[in-house]
């Protein structure tokens, strides 16, 4: 996967790099009197064959004299360009996190995150101080590396942990508050020894999802799927009573679980499986009942913990999220000052910091758009690209 996605990044820094060669080429037209401006050249006098096929090409289409490029495909580009390392960052980490190994050959494709992220920065700002060509070259030396190398394993591997444990973090807010939610509903599942107790455990942890904003949501599905079942049981038993109906019945809702397309149906079913032979030798309607009612039990205790205890918000994880990626840049900064200016600069130093950002903020985006549209007041995009310029400005003055 990892060498796709480069592939991807080269196409796009390629088309990057028309188009900016398209604007300076009518800029330099404008300044000998032809045209106005850039993106006005660019709009209105798109008759040249070599800008008609440039439009062509990036478009895909068939040379149109009416349509040319624009400076808002280039600002498209940057975000696909953006996204696509995000991917090759998240593929880097899964490879860091499964490796056993101080060293490997995952971490050589780390070089073209930052290349990516410099042709966008220096693409961005093509028209000062030389920075198309800049750029170009960069691109040809890289693409050639990228052709010929073979990576060896004697990369550095990457860490992405938390230097110190941290309160505020997702995770662990989340570890907490199900361990002291759920181990107390398993001291009483043990110690009390009622029929079936267990479902009230299975219930709490199943409704323990990380998110307050989200925990409403989630009990809903729950206690309706479990209603829902329970009604179907109620009505399949009555008809159904042997062994062999009941083990068809079970059958039947295991497959149904892996094809339903929420988590209320899936409830539903896995209720079905669930009592299916639970009711062979107990009364129906006990079994019915008990099932109503530890679910109920569970979903008050997991409202009251997703509520009170360690609660995780959208609202400050993204202000935390914010706060761990301007950290980022502090990071640069003290190793710029203890690293020498030369070869020995420890690049996979950089590569860390670079990758966490892109890990990072590909985080922020998800938690930014699952928020209601009326709650989406932090323009995370703003954010980004200011935070990736500062990140390429660095770069910039440092060996890649």
């Amino acid at each position: 996967m990892l060498p796709d996605y480069i592939r991807e990044g080269f196409e796009n820094s390629r088309q990057q790099l028309e188009l900016c060669r398209f604007f300076t080429n009518h800029s330099s037209q404008a300044q000998n009197g032809k045209n106005a401006s850039v993106p006005d050249t660019a709009a209105r006098h798109a008759n040249t064959a070599s800008a008609t096929d440039t439009a062509a090409r990036h478009a895909n289409t068939a040379p149109d004299p009416d349509i040319a490029p624009s400076l808002d495909d280039l600002e498209r580009l940057h975000r696909e360009l953006a996204d696509i390392n995000k991917k090759i960052s998240s593929e880097i980490y899964s490879r860091n996190r499964a490796s056993l190994f101080p060293k490997g050959k995952t971490n050589w494709y780390c070089q073209f995150v930052l290349l990516f992220q410099l042709i966008n920065y220096l693409t961005l700002n093509f028209k000062t101080n030389q920075n198309l060509k800049k750029a170009e070259t960069l691109y040809r030396d890289f693409l050639t590396r990228f052709e010929t190398t073979e990576p060896t394993p004697d990369y550095h591997r990457l860490n992405f942990r938390l230097k110190k444990p941290d309160i505020r973090s997702f995770r662990l807010r989340f570890a907490l508050r199900q361990v002291i939610t759920v181990t107390p509903c398993l001291i009483f599942a043990w110690a009390s020894g009622f029929q079936n107790v267990y479902w009230l455990v299975i219930s709490v942890f199943f409704m323990m999802i990380p998110f307050t904003d989200h925990t409403m949501q989630r009990i809903r599905q729950r206690v309706t799927g479990t209603i829902v079942g329970i009604v179907l049981c109620l009505v399949l038993f009555s008809v159904f009573s042997g062994f062999a109906s009941h083990v068809a019945i079970m059958t039947v809702a295991n497959f149904l679980i892996y094809s339903a397309s929420g988590y209320g149906p899936t409830v539903a079913y896995i209720t079905c499986s669930a009592l299916a032979l639970q009711t062979l030798d107990t009364s129906v309607a006990l079994v019915l009942g008990q099932r109503l009612l530890y679910t109920l039990i569970g979903a008050a205790i997991a409202l009251i913990a997703n509520k009170w205890i360690f609660p995780i918000r959208f609202k400050y994880q993204i202000e935390y999220l914010s706060e761990m990626i301007r950290s980022i840049r502090g990071d640069l900064i003290r190793i710029d000052r203890t690293s020498p200016h030369n070869e020995d600069f420890p690049k996979w130093k950089v590569d860390q910091c670079i990758v966490k950002s892109y890990l990072l903020t590909n985080r922020l985006e998800n938690m930014c758009e699952s928020l209601p549209p009326e709650e989406q007041h932090f323009n995370y995009r703003d954010f980004e690209k200011k935070h990736m310029n500062i990140m390429a400005e660095f770069l910039t003055t440092r060996p890649v």
